[in-house]
């Protein structure tokens, strides 16, 4: 599934020295829309983190893109953080380039998230092919998800 293309363009994302914000405010935003969870549009790395950290949202968020895909459990528990954030890797494994898959440490306090932004850019960029999402008012006000 992956092509040297694609690993020099993530390589390219992941060297950047500074966390993009404004891709972060994009991403929750997506986020927001697709799961219903209300965030607030900050787009800081602490913020990010602290969203991402428990990996409820991306239970959330597989629900949303591929019913099924895994076991509901209402909600998602905020104890099962490793469990969450593994299962989100899963589902990303199946659909998505190795090069775009992130390290569960990457949401620990003090780490670089930007290997999990770049991850949920590319699923946002990928979800209408991927999972049918054709509405295209998910995208439409997310610059940071257009480039």
């Amino acid at each position: 599934m992956s092509s040297e293309c694609d690993k020099g363009k993530v390589d390219e994302e992941l060297r950047r020295d500074d966390f993009n914000e404004d891709l972060a405010r994009g991403v929750i935003l997506w986020m927001k829309r697709m799961t219903g969870i209300p965030f607030s549009d900050k787009g800081t790395k602490e913020y990010f983190t602290h969203v991402m950290s428990d990996g409820v949202v991306f239970s959330y968020l597989i629900h949303e893109l591929e019913p099924g895909a895994i076991p509901r459990e209402n909600p998602p528990f905020e104890f099962s953080a490793r469990k969450n954030i593994t299962q989100f890797l899963d589902f990303v494994k199946k659909h998505l380039p190795e090069e775009y898959l992130f390290k569960v440490s990457d949401l620990k306090e003090g780490a670089d998230p930007t290997p999990v932004l770049m991850c949920l850019k590319e699923l946002a960029i990928q979800s209408e092919k991927l999972f049918n999402v054709a509405d295209k008012e998910l995208l439409k006000d997310i610059p940071a998800l257009n480039n």
